[in-house]
């Protein structure tokens, strides 16, 4: 096999080797759960805290802090359950840095990511 043949095979694999590389880092990074995080109310000291898939916690500045269970339903709906037993059902978003969710009024309340 001449030496120029065997540049390009080499080539060739390492090309194929870095696109799959670039797809699972791609894959890996876009399957991260999006609520994971520190999500702080833009006007005051309330803040969310998801710290897996499936729990979080709300924060009351350093007064309290209230462990919840979640999930999305299939409407993709937040639906959070307190230690107490207390259910929410929220209806949310999120647009970039920003976790929105509605109130019982329809309106927007805005938390920030940290």
């Amino acid at each position: 096999m001449k030496k120029g043949k065997l540049i390009g095979i080499i080539v060739a694999v390492l090309a194929v080797i870095a696109i799959a590389v670039a797809a699972i880092i791609f894959f890996i990074n876009n399957n991260k759960n999006p609520l994971i995080g520190r999500w702080e109310y833009e006007g005051g000291s309330w803040a969310y805290e998801f710290t897996s898939d499936t729990e979080g916690s709300y924060n009351l500045s350093t007064i309290s802090s209230d462990k919840f269970t979640y999930e999305i339903d299939e409407d993709d709906m937040l639906n959070l359950t307190y230690e107490d037993g207390t259910n929410a059902v929220l209806d949310y978003r999120i647009e970039g840095d920003k976790l929105i969710i509605k109130d019982i009024f329809e309106d927007d309340i805005v938390y920030i990511k940290q």
